[in-house]
């Protein structure tokens, strides 16, 4: 198997991170060349390091009409979910205290 894209990569090793398997057996399971991977992760590693901290990250709104709506934020692993009636400022407010 040949990951092609570095949002593919990103998701691989988010994957055996969260596997219980090392990366070596992660590797073989999935058919990848150890050593790339160990590339792949350090240049993934580079690129986050060198984002800055006040960057801002590109949100996605799926079209829908249902009232249950959630406003989801994810950021490696953290996920957080808010609902849709949430106060503006409040939000900014949040994303300030984060950053």
């Amino acid at each position: 198997m040949k990951p092609k894209t570095t949002k593919r990569w990103a998701l691989l090793i988010q994957k055996q991170e969260e596997s219980e398997l090392t990366i070596k057996a992660f590797c073989q399971h999935h058919k990848l060349d150890l050593s790339t991977f160990y590339v792949r992760k350090k240049q993934l590693k580079n690129k986050v390091q060198a984002t800055p901290k006040n960057a801002f990250i590109k949100l996605n709104k799926a079209a829908s009409k249902a009232s249950t709506e959630n406003i989801k934020i994810q950021h490696n692993q953290t996920h957080l979910n808010l609902p849709m009636g949430i106060e503006p400022t409040w939000l900014a407010t949040l994303v300030k205290a984060l950053a």
